[in-house]
């Protein structure tokens, strides 16, 4: 696969990793469903997210996110629960990428009883081992965001990744008030921790007064900037709107 080919991917993917707008809520509490649209570009070509978190039947959730562009798209969706003790399981986690007209797809069905994860990728199958309190690549975010209530994160979080566990680490870096295509926007900024040797950064912006909604979020790479932001967004009945702005006249 060529150097190109990779790098739009990994745009497409990113578009992926800022639509995970969770909930910071309770752990007894719903979790209230919600849609956002984000917008992006990779060598002049449009790139369109589209996220949406929706509750089905048997306290059973669905999350489920969309990039796409003329060159193709990349889908994932993960199917969860949510513990009375506040725990997130996973169900079952599945991606799908079609571009250049290859098409891939993953996915991992969590067998919590018998404790362990049966990993596909095309026609191929394996299995994991299930640890306690593991989370796959959307619901990790979830529980960022429902640590963020309390003001603090976990020391790591065990994601599935693929085939393997990966410890996930991130750190709050501050408030800002952030100018977005909505407005001014109240936010609280993170970055997830990498070795320096990897010579790469991912930070994310997320609305403290939409139950951290992930508004913005840049990856920095081998010299390579890709940005993603939101265009529109509702969560529960209500459609974010900005804060007032201030004007000051003079005395």
């Amino acid at each position: 696969m060529s150097f190109l080919n990779k790098t739009f991917i990994k745009v497409l993917f990113l578009s992926l990793l800022l639509l995970q707008p969770i909930l910071a809520l309770p752990a007894n509490s719903d979790i209230t469903p919600y849609n956002a649209t984000y917008k992006a570009k990779y060598n002049g070509i449009d790139i369109t997210a589209t996220h949406q978190l929706i509750k089905k039947e048997n306290g059973v959730y669905l999350e489920s996110s969309e990039a796409k562009s003329v060159l193709g798209k990349i889908s994932e969706s993960s199917q969860f629960i949510a513990s009375k003790e506040g725990d997130l399981k996973s169900k079952r986690y599945s991606y799908k990428r079609s571009l250049f007209g290859v098409t891939r797809t993953e996915t991992q069905d969590f067998d919590w009883t018998n404790k362990q994860i049966i990993y596909t990728k095309n026609s191929n199958s394996k299995k994991l081992r299930l640890e306690k309190n593991v989370f796959d690549m959307l619901t990790h975010k979830l529980q960022i965001r429902r640590d963020l209530r309390t003001g603090t994160l976990a020391s790591s979080y065990p994601v599935i990744s693929r085939d393997r566990i990966r410890e996930y680490v991130y750190e709050i870096i501050g408030q800002e008030i952030l100018e977005t295509s909505i407005g001014p926007i109240r936010t609280t900024k993170i970055r997830r921790v990498v070795n320096s040797n990897k010579k790469r950064e991912t930070v994310i912006w997320l609305a403290d007064d939409w139950e951290f909604l992930t508004v913005k979020l840049v990856h920095l790479e081998k010299g390579e900037r890709h940005q993603l932001d939101i265009i529109r967004g509702r969560v529960g009945d209500k459609i974010i709107i900005p804060l007032k702005r201030i004007i000051e006249t003079p005395l």
